[in-house]
């Protein structure tokens, strides 16, 4: 069936919208003013520039072979589609071919379109005309064919610009505004169509007004990086294949130099033409670069500056700071949204942010073009505000922004591909996702609208481009956002470093990581102003339900969806919550990772399925956040993570904040030198709670903190849902915390249950697990009960309210990949890494445990006839021997703690294991001394050589030593 109010007929429907500017494919008619012959018509016509598909002629004046011919024409500059053969010498691989080039960064894109060869130098006027022809005719790609929601978003930015309807088309490298660049013979002016094919480059060096309607970039698009340059347009398309350059890394635009992108003010998107709502902007699908002149992003001031003051003092003056450049000094006192008794009910008050312009620099002094209206003084005098600068040499805007409806501002979308490398510009007023209001994804309207609040549509957002490739990241460096009804900069679905970037009056958030599943690093960056639609917590100012995922609405300024993305020395001011971790909801919106992605992936039982809930926190340390209701809001769907390995938060200053930090619903977090002051307090807005937790919480330690001038110093909530869960699950510690200048200095404390202590009461000991009774595989699950020893003592692991049991599907897992051993006397294991933390500084370890499989299930193993473990390795006869007190399976040592290395990628728990197994050798000096001294009864511990040896050529060093028994572990199970 068609939608007859997309904007255009869907291809093989039967009928033909005579409207839609096309007759549409496999239609049996053909139209014949619509300037070309339809696809399978069976019929040719030979005024029309070229022959049709399939027909099963060739015309040899046409310019081309026709597709699917069963031939190849050597003379037509190009390999015909579906050949079979690749021509080495055209300059590109066929389609289809099926094999990928591991040399140029990146996966390819399997486009299935080829290229079609520029023409040569000084073409006469009938090459040219075959050119255009085939570059009119030529196919869209294909691409993501075992992706339709991406398929989808790339078919839709391809129809903004097809190439067909192309009215300017280079036809030579060269200068955008020469007229021997266009096969028009005239530079492209207002409402034109631009398209650069592939294998064609075009230099932009000049500043035009011309309005351009479209630009489609095969090819490449290079601005000049030493001439100020202008272009103004309503819809920039980078196709898989093409290459914007706005200056590069070793070649950026030159300081005084200025480029400018002017996405136009062109009035309500026509949704004919664009159903969903992608154009207005730049969609870049291929290889992005844009290089600035470089800027630092923000600066702390060395003195506080105070009303009247028209200027602000550095310890010295950032980079590229510039006369003329707009900069915004912190607010150090935000009431956001507060009860107003006047008029009896919640207002917003306005933030003490202000913006001015630097018009002098002397010294390590910047000179300000008005005073300052209010106080920005801090608490302490270790503490200052934050001043940020929003000026770039290379700039993309919406036209006239202040005179435009929301849903006609521009965005930037970098879509599917992580060939994106941002440094050094200005996003200005972009974005049209306005979240003062409800917003959904595209799909999810009946009908689209000029005004639909779609989402998607932000400032500088990273739309998918992946997160396969962790050496590889997207790069957004030292970039500034001012203005957005939504969010400032999006993460999504993407492997990416965000640094030394700074957002301004962002109304959602300024930064955020959308679905979960986001890789990479947000470091030294700064969001000022984010106004929110109340001063709720973030779970109360989303919109979960069936039809909507709408999030990052509350005016945060770090909004983190999943736990992978590494977040150090960021600042947050005027906003309402600093940083965000929420993991609720979805419906389906979020996406989950491949194990592989975290740190310490076996902890995961290496599932490729993992919720973006379960990791740990990857790193958070060093940020800061001020003038704000709260520092840092952690909530999760549920409490328990399934794993030990802890989520350690550590440096975090909030200050002039109501509420510092609130964790509910999750465990196992160190929190360890936090630094947090309350606001002054004023009618209807004064402080809370230094520290809070809340519903459902367990397992959380606070370290060396500091906590000054709340209510409430630390409020340690035991609440559970479950009447199953009540009791003394919670496990608060609290060691060595300053509070001072509070009424209370803890609320819900309970002696029976939570400790205060000192580091005098810590234990000098190796963390380790203990268990009463070996593990047993039942066939259903393997139970893990026993005791982790610490720094702190000796507790239940799992700790709280966790299960790390080891289910059916883990099991079958593992067997299947690590394999599994059988004793001299029958009886089957396999070995697992059980991870756990160190409480009090967030070291993690792991212990490899023989797990003993039931009779029953053993005769499952590896047997071709079982449905559920038919696939597991059986890795041969092993026993388990018991040496000087150490357990050995073949040459793997068993139930002894070893400190773990955080990985990603494929390394597996064996290979790791064993590789730290050779720094921890230091530590078993009693057996080294032993075989120095002839005791037979020790191995002899063999070197890193040896032991990567036998890794690496599936041999046990240890088979090759005579191996005295002390005794048989096995009877003991027997036992």
């Amino acid at each position: 069936m068609d939608d007859l109010d997309d904007g255009h007929t869907d291809h093989d429907t039967g009928m033909d919208d005579p409207d839609d500017g096309h007759t549409d494919h496999d239609t049996g008619m053909d139209d014949p003013d619509d300037g070309h012959t339809d696809h399978d018509t069976g019929m040719d016509d030979p005024n029309d520039g070229h022959t049709d598909h399939d027909t099963g002629m060739d015309d040899p004046d046409d310019g081309h072979t026709d597709h699917d011919t069963g031939m190849d024409d050597p003379d037509d500059g190009h390999t015909d589609h579906d050949t079979g053969m690749d021509d080495p010498d055209d300059g590109h691989t066929d389609h289809d071919t099926g094999m990928d080039d591991p040399d140029d960064g990146h996966t390819d894109h399997d486009t299935g379109s080829s290229t079609i060869a520029p023409p040569p130098t000084n073409a006469d006027q009938a090459t040219l005309d075959a050119y255009v022809s085939a570059i009119r005719a030529q196919p869209e790609a294909h691409v993501h064919d075992m992706d339709s929601d991406k398929m989808g978003e790339h078919m839709a930015a391809m129809d903004l610009v097809p190439r067909y309807g192309a009215s300017h088309i280079a036809v030579s490298d060269g200068n955008w505004f020469d007229s021997n660049t266009w096969y028009s013979g005239e530079v492209p002016g207002d409402d034109a169509r631009v398209l650069i094919p592939e294998g064609i480059s075009v230099t932009y060096d000049d500043q035009s007004d011309a309005r351009l309607f479209t630009v489609r970039v095969d090819g490449e698009l290079d601005f000049a990086t030493d001439t100020d340059s202008r272009m103004v347009f309503d819809t920039m398309v980078v196709s898989p294949s093409g290459h914007l350059v706005i200056g590069t890394e070793d070649g950026p635009v030159a300081k005084d130099v200025s480029v400018e992108l002017v996405i136009a003010n062109n009035g309500p998107i026509d949704v004919d033409w664009d159903p969903m709502l992608l154009s207005r902007g730049i969609i870049s699908h291929g290889d992005a670069s844009i290089h600035g002149a470089e800027k630092d992003s923000h600066e702390k001031v060395s003195e506080d500056p105070m009303a009247g003051d028209d200027t602000l003092v550095f310890d010295e003056i950032p980079l590229g700071w510039e006369i003329g450049d707009t900069i915004v000094v912190a607010g150090t006192d935000y009431d956001g949204h507060k009860w107003d008794n006047a008029i009896r009910d919640i207002r917003l008050y306005e933030s003490e942010d202000e913006a001015r312009v630097i018009t002098g620099i002397n010294g390590n002094t910047i000179e300000l073009d008005r005073p300052l209206e209010h106080d920005h003084d801090a608490p302490r005098d270790d503490l200052h505000t934050s001043v940020a600068n929003y000026t770039r040499n290379v700039l993309i805007e919406t036209e006239n922004a202040e005179l435009v409806d929301i849903s006609e501002r521009g965005h930037v979308m970098f879509m599917h591909s992580d060939d994106v490398d941002v440094r050094y510009a200005e996003f200005h007023e972009l974005g049209r996702t306005d979240k003062s209001e409800p917003s959904q994804q595209v799909s999810d309207f009946d009908t689209i609208a000029p005004d639909s609040n779609v989402q998607g549509r932000y400032s500088l957002h990273l739309h998918r481009t992946g997160v396969d490739d962790l050496d590889n990241p997207a790069m957004v460096v030292g970039n500034a956002v001012w203005g957005s009804p939504g969010w400032g900069f999006v993460h999504h679905d993407s492997n990416a470093i965000l640094d030394n970037n700074a957002s301004f009056d962002t109304f959602g958030a300024g930064y955020v990581a959308e679905t979960g599943n986001e890789t990479g690093a947000w470091t030294d960056n700064i969001a000022i102003l984010a106004q929110g639609v109340s001063w709720a917590e973030p779970k109360n100012t989303s919109i979960l339900d069936a039809d909507t995922f709408d999030t990052g609405r509350g005016g945060d300024g770090f909004w983190f969806q999943g736990r992978l993305v590494s977040a150090t020395d960021n600042i947050a001011a005027s906003v309402n919550t600093g940083f965000v971790y929420f993991h609720r909801g979805g419906d389906g919106r979020t996406e989950n990772f491949d194990a592989a992605l975290f740190e310490f992936s076996d902890a995961l039982w290496n599932d490729d399925a993992v919720k973006p809930s379960t990791p740990s926190i990857r790193e958070f340390s060093g940020n800061e956040s001020f003038a704000a209701r709260e520092g840092l809001h952690i909530v999760k769907d549920n409490p328990n993570q399934g794993h030990d390995v802890w989520s350690t938060l550590d440096d975090f200053t909030a200050w002039n904040v109501v509420s510092g930090a609130h964790l509910e619903y999750t465990s196992h977090y160190l929190l360890e030198d936090f630094d947090l002051i309350g606001k002054e307090g004023v009618t209807f807005s004064r402080p809370e709670a230094g520290i809070s937790v809340g519903t459902n919480s367990s397992e959380i330690v606070i370290l060396n903190s500091s906590i000054d001038g709340f209510e409430t110093g630390i409020d340690l909530l035991k609440s559970f849902n479950s009447v199953a869960e009540q009791g003394d699950e919670h496990n608060y510690v609290v060691i060595d915390t300053d509070i001072t200048n509070v009424a209370n200095e803890y609320e819900n404390y309970d002696p029976a249950q939570d400790r205060i202590l000192s580091a005098e009461d810590l234990q000098d000991v190796q963390p380790e697990l203990n268990f009463d009774q070996p593990l047993i595989y039942d066939g259903i699950t393997v139970a893990i009960n026993g005791t982790k020893t610490d720094t702190i003592g000796e507790e239940e692991f799992p700790g709280g309210t966790d299960n790390f049991d080891i289910d059916r599907f883990d099991v079958t897992n593992h067997v299947e990949t690590e394999g599994f051993w059988t004793t001299s006397d029958g009886q089957s294991y396999f070995i697992v890494d059980l991870y756990f933390s160190d409480r009090t500084s967030g070291d993690v370890y792991f212990e490899s445990h023989p797990v003993f499989v039931s009779e029953s299930t053993a005769n499952e193993l590896g047997n071709p006839h079982s449905v559920r473990y038919g696939d597991a390795v059986n890795n041969g006869e092993q026993d388990i021997v018991l040496t000087n007190g150490t357990l050995f399976a073949g040459d793997r040592i068993l139930e002894e703690p070893v400190a773990a290395t955080p990985q990603t990628g494929s390394m597996h728990a064996k290979t790791q294991h064993d590789e730290m197994i050779v720094d921890s050798m230091d530590d078993m000096d009693h057996m080294i001394q032993a075989h120095t001294d002839g005791d037979a009864s020790a191995p002899i511990v063999p070197d890193a050589t040896q032991i990567w040896e036998a890794i690496t050529h599936d041999q046990g060093v240890w088979d090759e030593q005579e191996t005295p028994q002390d005794e048989d572990p096995m009877e003991q199970i027997a036992a």
